[in-house]
């Protein structure tokens, strides 16, 4: 029976689990006699190939902690369809999340994790005595032996750098890049209006209530959107790196999430402002300007009522001590003995006998 009460719970998690464990459940059933066939453990390896993952030989020489942050990635991918619509919470000694997002900057397999983690909506929780914990140590004792596939941390078609549709110059329409930062120093959102004659109005702001990263996409969403209608536009495209936003404004998903259909029922009234509008899901590399702003805001604590200018970024094409003249003890320009010397063919006082040769 315990075996049974384990398949009945990972049933919402596997297609068609009562076909795939027929053989076991066969053995169940009244008057029947207890007898393992061949086909009953193909039926617990096809469950174990879905839910249960064994290290490679590299990843097991990663930290407790990093073999943590990997399978919690697997499981990730693995049950993708489950956690986008909501929020999941991770239970687990250690907190594999704040390991994985503390670094601003992260590089290898922590950037993986981390890019492969970013959408989905995860809140660490303390580990406390449960029943359904003896599941994932059940999975962990009996790990896949034979034919394993290691866990793939590279994108479809990584080598195709974007797909995109072509606007023609005759019908040119205003862009709007939106991006939400959620890090240890804090939150921000950050979006970016392009005019059809390339003109840049950013906007950026420091979010200083609880966001999910969902909700954080959805906040700058909506300030670019009404950054647009401030400026009097009437055919916007919406461009984004969040999946669920865009697929959701689209009415391609549902939002199942209570948290989200405020936001969702407010980017709905938005649209309906704008003659014409558009979303469109784009990767990440190609969002990095609204992505900067986002970080910016995140990082740079608000000082209360201190007034800051805007920020100017100016473009530099030399090193900087290539434009340092100093000023000449007799006040006259630099170029004063050389001018002097083209008109009169006369020396400076100053000039020694190695100068007076060139």
């Amino acid at each position: 029976m315990s075996l049974l009460r384990r398949l009945n719970y990972i049933s919402r998690f596997i297609a068609q689990l009562t076909t795939t464990c027929e053989p076991i459940f066969k053995l169940l059933k009244k008057d029947a006699s207890i007898k393992w066939t061949n086909d009953c453990p193909k039926a617990f390896g096809k469950i174990k190939d879905y839910l249960s993952k064994k290290f490679t030989n590299y990843e097991v020489k990663y930290t407790l902690l990093g073999r943590t942050c990997c399978v919690l990635t697997w499981v990730a991918q693995k049950l993708r369809n489950y956690l986008l619509d909501y929020t999941t919470y991770l239970i687990s000694r250690m907190d594999p999340l704040k390991y994985i997002f503390q670094k601003l900057m992260p590089t290898g397999r922590l950037a993986k994790w981390q890019i492969l983690l970013t959408k989905f909506d995860i809140v660490y929780v303390t580990r406390t005595t449960m029943k359904e914990q003896s599941l994932a140590d059940h999975l962990v004792e009996n790990p896949v032996d034979d034919e394993y596939m290691p866990l793939s941390t590279y994108f479809l078609d990584e080598e195709v750098n974007s797909i995109e549709e072509v606007v023609p110059d005759g019908h040119p329409i205003c862009k709007i890049y939106f991006y939400g930062a959620v890090n240890i120093k804090g939150v921000g959102i950050g979006a970016i209006l392009i005019s059809p004659i390339e003109h840049h109005y950013p906007a950026k702001a420091r979010l200083r209530f609880f966001c999910t990263n969902n909700t954080t996409e959805y906040e700058a969403c909506i300030m670019g959107l009404k950054m647009a209608i401030d400026l009097d536009v009437h055919e916007l495209l919406v461009m984004g790196d969040s999946d669920l936003l865009i697929r959701q404004a689209q009415g391609e998903w549902e939002t199942r999430d209570i948290k989200l259909n405020p936001y969702r029922q407010c980017v709905q009234d938005l649209s309906k402002r704008f003659k014409s509008i558009e979303f469109r899901y784009i990767p990440r590399f190609h969002n990095e300007l609204a992505n900067a702003l986002a970080t910016l805001a995140s990082m740079l604590p608000y000082p209360g009522n201190t007034h800051i200018d805007p920020l100017e970024i100016q473009f530099q094409n030399q090193h900087g001590y290539c434009n340092t003249i100093e000023i000449e003890p007799d006040g006259e320009p630099w170029y004063h003995d050389i001018k002097r010397f083209l008109k009169t063919r006369e020396y400076s006082e100053h000039a020694k006998g190695d100068q007076k040769k060139l």
